[in-house]
């Protein structure tokens, strides 16, 4: 067959693989409502089933002899090989094949951990909503125990590790630099009036916000609308 003269030349595409994993296949059955991974390469889910973990390509249950720490679980965070697991009632660690748990401790953030999140220097930070019977809606665990972490205005919807270190917190309105006591605003680019900020993520040195008028890019001290849905 004469190859074609206006055909451009074709190269091998590595196509990713996707597994899928159903009850079917070992997962149980229920709602799965958090992921997480730990640096020795376990995945885990955490759901209306408890929490399992994914090792040598099976499906285990973790935790049955512990069923506070994986009730009603929230959110999952691996740092290192060690897992923290945010539930309706507070937050559990496991660590080294050891359970430890804050439940109506004081101070510690013991009610619904909606989010957990590493900072650069591996601090752990957990949210939880004030309505919660708690006049704090962030907590930083310090190494020996949970410290409270005010911040002004709504509660945050969204967290990420700051690049300069502590976190990045977003509100609807607000996008502010969180280290221990101390909150800082950060400026943004430009936005239209009513504009909503939504979530933010971060990958080492750039962050990015998302908000109701698009995708805005933070490096550094540079910030621009790199996407806007009415100019794509």
């Amino acid at each position: 067959m004469a190859r074609n003269p206006y055909a451009l030349p074709d190269s091998p595409y590595l196509q990713d693989v996707v597994d899928f994993h159903r009850p079917e296949d070992g997962l149980p059955p229920g709602r799965i409502v958090a992921v997480a991974r730990t640096a020795d390469g376990r995945v885990w889910v955490g759901g209306t089933f408890g929490l399992c973990c994914l090792e040598d390509g099976r499906w285990q249950a973790v935790g049955e002899d512990e069923p506070r720490c994986t009730m009603g679980i929230a959110s999952l965070l691996g740092v290192g090989d060690t897992l923290w697991v945010g539930t309706e009632t507070g937050i559990a660690r496991l660590e080294e094949g050891r359970w430890e748990r804050w439940w109506h401790d004081a101070p510690a953030p013991t009610r619904c951990a909606r989010a957990l999140v590493a900072d650069r220097d591996g601090k752990v930070w957990a949210y939880i909503q004030r309505r919660y019977l708690s006049p704090y809606h962030l907590w930083r665990y310090e190494g020996m125990g949970w410290a409270p972490a005010h911040i002004p205005g709504p509660d945050p919807i969204g967290l990420a590790p700051a690049a300069q270190g502590g976190i990045l917190a977003v509100n609807g309105e607000t996008l502010a630099h969180v280290t221990g006591d101390r909150y800082t605003p950060l400026p943004l680019p430009a936005l239209p009036e009513g504009t909503r900020l939504t979530c933010v993520a971060a990958c080492g040195d750039l962050a990015l916000v998302g908000t109701s008028a698009g995708l805005v890019e933070m490096a550094g001290e540079d910030t621009a609308l790199v996407f806007s849905p009415r100019n794509s």
